[in-house]
């Protein structure tokens, strides 16, 4: 009998593959991806008229899975003898780009891996002027060099692509168009593009920085903060420019100094001024001559009784005008409190009587007195080691005394009387009897005692 003629598949012909006769019964067998339930064998041996209890299908998915890699997988789809696994999107199931693959049976899975964007579509050939590429999940960041940008509508340098999405490639930014003046455009000459930049000059009596620049490069995006008056231009010196030296131009102000001896403020005294707006400059000032100085002898030297900002310096006295004389010592302001110092003499007042040394009259700083000198009767005039010089006459009486102490720097001068002081003349004296005591040893030069 012919078994595999007489009952077959018994009506389950589905997943079969075929039916073998034997002597006694049939032999039935699955394709592949199918099994006989419950022994989940591919094929069976029935007896006689046995019922075949039919293939069915084989889950690989719920059998195989993902060969314990389950890291980023999207999906997998049972098939006949076969599963299907496809990975999210950014990952591989099979390189370089393919996120799906069908496996046999039971193959094993390799896993799912992130494809590298950059790598596989970097910069959609178009790598000019771009900085840099950075792989992400499904995606990638295209960079492009400082002055060039990614889109004509943002401007934006840098642009992030997902997938397999064509990059269009890095443009030069025209600085000049897109960040212009940054809404400053008054006083505006030109406007000059470059790479990552942009070259503004100012119009005639405008600044673009600072103390002195007509021109002005940015960088990117950099914000013009306008064109600023040029001041110094504009108001300048106010007509009043001798002695000045500088001007310098501020936000909204001028700075003036002068020329070192002469003052740009009196209050405060300092030789240069702030200037707002268009408030006029009202000129350099001498140190000397404002009526503001103690002294004013000519000159802007220090070390001769009168400072060069004309104030009277330690031990001297200065008249308002002309050189200053040596501080009197104390002996001497006590005994003739007339005295008065003139262009650098000392002398008596207008009215006043002159020098007439009665008992004791010493000096120990070099002194010098324009008018006339009396050594009376029993008076002793004594230098000590100091340097005394008479302008005028001097007229010691019989048994008055000169006397010299510490003579090798002690000197005595007669000279024409003032204001005449222009050489030396012989000697004017008038002497009686004078008694001269010499305490070192001590020579007269020419005209000199």
């Amino acid at each position: 009998m012919n078994y595999c003629t007489m009952y077959g598949f018994s009506g389950k012909t589905e997943g079969t593959s075929s039916c073998e006769l034997s002597e006694k019964g049939r032999k039935i067998t699955c394709r592949p991806g199918y099994v006989i339930l419950p022994s989940n064998t591919t094929s069976i041996f029935l007896a006689g008229d046995a019922v075949f209890p039919g293939c069915v299908d084989l889950n690989e998915c719920d059998l195989y899975g993902y060969s314990g890699k389950t890291e980023n997988v999207l999906s997998c789809e049972n098939s006949e003898n076969s599963r299907t696994i496809t990975c999210k999107p950014g990952y591989y199931a099979e390189a370089p780009t393919t996120r799906s693959v069908t496996l046999t049976g039971n193959a094993v899975f390799k896993g799912c891996v992130d494809i590298d964007e950059c790598a596989v579509y970097g910069y959609s050939g178009k790598p000019e002027f771009t900085e840099s590429c950075i792989n992400g999940n499904d995606q990638r960041k295209i960079t492009c060099f400082p002055g060039y940008q990614t889109s004509v509508l943002t401007h934006e340098s840098s642009i992030t692509l997902n997938g397999s999405y064509s990059f269009g490639g890095c443009v030069e930014i025209n600085e000049c168009e897109v960040y212009e003046y940054s809404g400053h455009p008054e006083n505006v000459e030109s406007c000059v593009d470059g790479v990552n930049n942009r070259t503004i000059t100012c119009g005639n009596g405008y600044l673009a920085t600072l103390p002195d620049k007509v021109t002005v490069t940015f960088l990117g995006n950099a914000s013009f903060p306008g064109c600023y008056l040029d001041y110094c231009k504009q108001y300048g010196f106010s007509g009043k420019f001798e002695n000045t030296l500088s001007c310098v131009t501020g936000d909204k102000f001028r700075n003036i100094t002068c020329m070192s001896g002469y003052w740009a403020s009196t209050a405060p005294l300092q030789p240069w001024i702030v200037i707002h707006g268009s408030d006029p400059f009202l000129g350099c000032a001498d140190y000397c001559g404002d009526g503001l100085r103690t002294c004013d002898d000519g000159n802007r030297e220090d070390g001769d009784g009168c400072s060069k900002t004309c104030t009277t310096e330690s031990g001297w006295v200065c008249p308002p005008s002309g050189a200053c004389c040596r501080e009197l010592e104390p002996t001497i302001k006590t005994k003739f409190p007339l005295l008065t110092c003139t262009n650098s003499w000392w002398s008596s007042l207008p009215g006043s009587p002159a020098i007439t040394v009665e008992d004791e009259f010493a000096v120990s700083d070099d002194f010098r007195y324009c008018g006339a000198v009396t050594v009376s009767k029993e008076g002793r005039f004594i230098i000590n080691g100091a340097t005394v010089t008479i302008a005028g006459n001097l007229h010691v009486e019989s048994n008055g005394t000169l006397m010299f102490q510490n003579s090798a720097s002690g000197r005595l001068n007669i000279i024409p009387p003032c204001p005449e002081v222009v050489a030396r003349e012989p000697l004017i004296a008038e002497v009686e009897q004078v008694r001269v005591l010499i305490f070192r040893l001590f020579s007269f030069p020419d005209n000199q005692y």
